[in-house]
């Protein structure tokens, strides 16, 4: 989907929901 290595938009994806988690306590 994403152009680059893996972990790389898998680290982005990390950061997305750590940011997300942190705005909505689940």
């Amino acid at each position: 989907m994403a152009p680059g290595p893996p972990h790389s938009w898998l680290f982005g994806h990390i950061k997305v929901f750590g940011q997300v988690a942190a705005s909505s306590p689940y």
